[in-house]
This record gives structure tokens, sequence and C-alpha cells, in this order.
């Protein structure tokens, strides 16, 4: 995995939201698509942590790019 991967976002974010730290792991995921704009797996992290953050935020529009991507 390269350094500069968007992987390494999306991993980091992960960490951050089981931690239950969702506004890093916003900011991680955010990095993610920042490196590669068609890495579905980080719309997917950010409505779980959207939905973290506010449990009434309406994330299907984030689901279904994940599942689009």
């Amino acid at each position: 995995m390269s350094p500069d991967s968007p992987d390494v976002y999306y991993l980091i974010g992960e960490a951050y939201r089981f931690k239950g730290q969702g506004t890093n792991a916003l900011k991680a995921y955010n990095s993610a698509l920042e490196v590669d704009p068609n890495f579905g797996a980080a719309y997917l992290g950010l409505a779980r942590a959207r939905l973290m953050n506010e449990p009434g935020f309406k994330a299907e529009f984030l689901f279904d790019e994940a599942i689009r991507l």
C-alpha cells in the first residue's frame, strides 16, 4: 500500500470511528476522497461517521455512491 493511497486515509478514518471520534473520522475519509474521488469505501465511511455524529442524518445518498463506485 502506497503512502499516498486513499486506503491509508480510509483506515485512519475507521480507527477514529471505532474510537468514537466521528469528527476526526470524517476528516480522514474526506482526505481519502481528495486522493481518489472514486474511492467508494470512503463514502461508506462518511455515511457511518455522519450517522454516528447525527443519528437522524439522511445518509442514503452516501450509501448509494459507495455502491455505485
